[in-house]
């Protein structure tokens, strides 16, 4: 029997159930026989970091390795979501916003019922309201430096988009 110190850990991840196109393990997935003799992928570590995956969901399962590098039969398999973080940002008929001067301007709208928002980073409301088709603009010169969020929904398509003060 290894002392606790010296086993390994060996993960397999894949975005599909069952598949490995994520990280290998490079063992036998049925089997638990190892290709390489070495410490597994997480080292003693009993968990892992991933970077840049995309939003989605993850498939993995875990193996743990002796001192000796014989591995065990892989556990059961688990799983993990990635979710977006962020905004995207892409325009939707035509609809532009940028700030010059302290004043928003937004151009491009065209519904008379669409809904324009101005959120903060702290996601603070700062205004909210139903604007006229055409363009749009509002004084933001009480508005501290920073980024801000603007989201405007029209004909039940959002626009979103970050602006820079």
């Amino acid at each position: 029997q290894s002392p606790q110190m010296a086993i390994t850990y060996n993960v397999m991840v894949g975005n599909e159930s069952g598949a490995i196109n994520i990280l290998s393990p490079q063992a036998d997935i049925s089997t638990g026989e190892r290709y390489a003799a070495c410490t597994g992928n997480a080292g003693n570590n009993d968990f892992m970091v991933f970077r840049a995956l995309a939003p989605g969901d993850y498939y993995f399962r875990v193996q743990a390795i002796d001192q000796a590098f014989a591995g065990s039969l892989f556990s059961e398999e688990g799983s993990f979501s990635v979710l977006p973080t962020g905004v995207e940002q892409h325009s939707l008929s035509g609809i532009k916003a940028y700030i010059s001067e302290n004043i928003l301007k937004v151009s491009g709208i065209t519904s008379a019922d669409a809904e324009l928002m101005i959120v903060s980073v702290t996601g603070q409301i700062l205004f909210s309201d139903t604007v006229k088709p055409g363009d749009f603009k509002l004084s933001v010169a009480t508005f501290p430096a920073g980024i801000y969020l603007i989201r405007i929904v029209e004909n039940g398509e959002i626009y979103q988009t970050k602006v820079i003060k």
